[in-house]
């Protein structure tokens, strides 16, 4: 089913009570045609024995038989296997038990459906099974309902064994654990592998990230950079030996847009349909901190215009790193802010550049008049603070760790027979594993974050912690959060188009879904199993530590803001985390355009640098590597990955539900549709949240 049900394995026969082999004479029993379907996923078939029986709706349980075909081999990855047996009537089937043995030399079994027909009964009993089956696994009938509305004795069992199990095998971090301050509340596991079975990454998904307390990339260009040139030297000569290395046809290739990565105008491209989408701001009014005055901008803005009246059109847009300011960082780390100016052709281009947050006359303001490599060094060690605040805040705080209370507490509170855990698992299923690895590997001491980062050394997890003091739930709608930030107003802003699109249309797909499974709103209060989902996200993941909410609800009282808290999940672990994450490979692999560490500290003096000063700032080779692989592995797709819109089959087996999400298809195919029209008219297309390209959910 779709949940773990390997927490059963110890339970689940005293439960049911299902016989062995045997059961009285063929001429008691009646014929069953059996349907099994086995995941498309890397290593989901099984060599071992697989048992079945039955439990019907008043509670008969038939006997346990094996399931073979005689010269066929059985349960293969993505096969679909029948059977007919023989086993005794018990009535409508309700419950199907799976078993395995540890035959075989791949014992695993990633087993997709099971469909029960009995002879002379035209009906199609179909079980969702959705799960890796280690042991035993116990799947109630497929269709959706609310707990309120389960009135047969065996399913009411078993939703109460099931949620128990459960809260069992998922618990949440140990709350006086030293490292789970000041953050989100996440799932207690030392390691990937010592999750649930059905929580950790498919064998097909990108998931060994942890060897020495680092990476191992499947792509290890240090290893390619010593067979291309010999022994890894440390500094790069120049920067065109840095392009013509990382240009190399051994290597991915390089966005056309990379050639311009100088360009001022492309620098504010990138900030609004990168992969850092949600950085840029309107300025309201110049910060006291940043004493930006008209005759150092006055070349770059409207003739005759000041910047008080280019603010008051709603031209002047800002990017502030301030989050970073006072944090432990690296000696040659900063907090820059930048002021960016919208011109009557749409470009956002930046106009003033302060490297430090302070107002002193020893912190130069940079701005397009100083010298060539004035510039160029101060939209570098920009970029450098902004990419390390993509990485730590915008993409794995806010999707990745503010997702993982959801994913606790949906495995923790809901049943599998729930239609919001239906509606989730897809989304949330491998939110804790992610997450796991980061904690293990990226972001521990001595990890990736603390070798490459420039807020390395522990700063990265105070970076992380003040990100989540300012967290707040309503955040994470995005058409809430693009208005706040008065990004709404701005132009060739293609994030903004495609994203409020899709989540238009992910809420249209919950309203339809909720409207569907709720009748009225006191259908929601009265949902047990739902209301105490969204209590445990509230006390166990976002105000266990100081009471503090952060704008989640404690409760849900109506269907609509049901509606929205289903839509923020979906979209945050779907499309936000596609727009934060699959740019990256494209802005980070030539390391110039956005260095995650630079080796020297930020200028402080104006017309001293060279274009040797730009090269020795920049990281040095093996650092070059490390951030090229890392980018590499968080960007690429993997074997088994699910888009967006492509659910397991049959998940829902209502067949209303199944129109509903026949028609947020429908809806994708649209959005897909009118993307491609307007990229086919771009210099510079934008497809990192074309449907299509979309993952369902987080994975690395």
């Amino acid at each position: 089913m779709l949940g773990s049900l390997r927490s059963l394995s110890s339970s689940a026969k005293s439960y049911l009570k299902v016989p062995n082999i045997g059961g009285g004479a063929d001429s008691t029993k009646i014929l069953y045609t059996i349907i099994v379907k086995t995941g498309e996923m890397k290593f989901a078939g099984t060599d071992a024995n697989v048992y079945f029986s039955l439990t019907g709706a008043g509670g008969d349980k038939t006997s346990r038989i094996k399931l073979d075909n005689t010269f066929r081999d059985d349960f293969e990855r993505a096969s679909t296997d029948k059977f007919k047996v023989k086993l005794e009537d018990i009535g409508i089937p309700t419950l199907v038990t799976l078993e395995i043995d540890t035959t075989g030399l791949f014992a695993d079994w990633f087993a997709s459906s099971v469909t029960v027909q009995k002879s002379g009964d035209k009906a199609v009993y179909e079980f969702p099974v959705y799960s890796w089956v280690d042991g035993m696994a116990v799947v109630p009938i497929g269709s959706g309902r609310l707990p309120l509305e389960e009135e047969n004795s065996v399913l009411i069992d078993f939703r109460d064994n099931e949620l128990s199990s459960r809260r069992r095998l998922y618990k949440w971090r140990a709350k006086d654990d030293p490292s789970a301050r000041g953050l989100p509340g996440y799932i207690a596991a030392p390691s990937h592998d010592g999750l649930p079975r059905n929580l950790q990454f498919t064998d097909g998904l990108y998931k060994d990230f942890e060897d020495s307390k680092g990476v191992i990339f499947m792509h290890n260009v240090q290893e390619k950079i010593q067979a291309l040139s010999g022994e890894l030297i440390e500094t790069w000569e120049s920067l065109e030996e840095m392009s013509i290395f990382l240009s190399h046809p051994r290597l991915p290739n390089m966005p056309e847009f990379q050639k311009n990565w100088l360009d001022d105008a492309e620098f504010g491209r990138q900030l609004i349909n990168g992969c850092n989408p949600n950085a840029v701001s309107r300025c309201d009014g110049i910060p006291n901190k940043f004493p930006v005055t008209d005759s150092m901008v006055k070349k770059f803005i409207r003739p005759g215009s000041t910047l008080r009246e280019e603010i008051e059109r709603g031209n002047i847009y800002i990017v502030d790193c301030k989050i970073a300011n006072n944090i432990k960082q690296h000696p040659n780390a900063c907090a820059p802010i930048c002021l960016l100016y919208q011109n009557s052709d749409g470009d956002l281009l930046p106009i003033a550049i302060q490297l430090r947050q302070q107002s002193d006359d020893e912190t130069p303001i940079w701005t397009p008049d100083d010298s060539e490599y004035d510039w160029m060094l101060a939209k570098m060690y920009f970029r450098s603070a902004e990419g390390n605040i993509q990485q730590i805040v915008n993409r794995l705080m806010y999707t990745h760790l503010v997702l993982e209370p959801f994913a606790v507490a949906m495995f923790r509170c809901l049943s599998s027979r729930h239609p919001v855990f239906k509606i989730l698992h897809p989304h949330l299923r491998f939110v804790c594993a992610a997450n796991t690895i980061a904690r293990t590997s990226l972001f521990a001491p001595d990890g990736i974050f603390d070798r490459l980062l420039s807020y390395g050394a522990g700063g990265h997890m105070d970076l992380l912690r003040e990100a989540y003091k300012s967290f707040d739930f309503s955040s994470l709608n995005v058409k809430i959060r693009l208005k706040e930030q008065g990004a709404d107003s701005l132009n060739k802003f293609h994030y903004m188009e495609d994203a409020t699109q899709l989540y238009n249309a992910i809420q249209k797909y919950m309203e339809k879904m909720v409207y569907f499974y709720y009748k009225n709103d006191t259908t929601v209060v009265k949902d047990t199993e739902v209301q105490s989902f969204i209590k445990e996200v509230y006390t166990e993941g976002f105000a266990w530590e100081d009471g503090i909410s952060r704008g989640c609800p404690r409760s849900f009282s109506n269907k609509k803001e049901l509606v929205e808290v289903l839509t923020m999940i979906i979209f945050t672990s779907s499309c936000q985390q596609a727009a934060v994450n699959s740019g990256q490979m494209d802005t980070f692999m030539h390391v110039p355009n956005s260095p995650l560490v630079m080796s020297k500290p930020p200028p402080t003096t104006k017309r001293v640098a060279t274009v040797e000063t730009v090269t020795a700032s920049l990281p040095n080779k093996r650092q070059s590597c490390l951030q090229f692989d890392l980018v590499h592995a968080f960007a690429k797709s993997y074997e088994d990955e699910v888009q967006l819109g492509n659910f397991p089959d049959r998940l829902f087996c209502d067949a209303e539900a199944q129109d509903i999400i026949e028609s947020f298809r429908n809806d994708l195919k649209i959005i897909s549709k009118e993307i491609k029209e307007r990229n086919s008219k771009l210099k510079i297309p934008y497809e990192y949240l074309l449907p299509e390209k979309i993952p369902e959910g987080v994975t690395v």
